[in-house]
């Protein structure tokens, strides 16, 4: 896991919003334990246009085929531990 840089105690404002300070990111992946602990995770969204056609165009034929039912079988990632940091 890696090294804690920055600890410190937050609270929800009046509209149940959580401030992060000196965020370096925009978007997060939240996960939620049922112990409670709460994992912020960043996530760097794509432009379109950073994309190559034919990647964009591969994406909308997979994403057209699995509309009509066209996928194989569901790929088993139990073997995979992703909590791994």
């Amino acid at each position: 896991m890696a090294p804690v840089v920055k600890e410190y105690s937050a609270k929800l404002d009046s509209k149940r919003r959580l401030i992060i300070r000196d965020s370096k990111f925009e978007h997060y992946k939240v996960q939620v334990r049922r112990d409670g602990t709460i994992t912020l995770k960043p996530q760097i969204l794509v432009d379109l246009d950073d994309i190559s056609e034919d990647t964009y165009n591969m994406i909308k034929d997979s994403a057209g085929n699995l509309k009509k039912g066209k996928a194989s079988r569901p790929v088993n990632l139990n073997e995979f531990d992703f909590d791994k940091e």
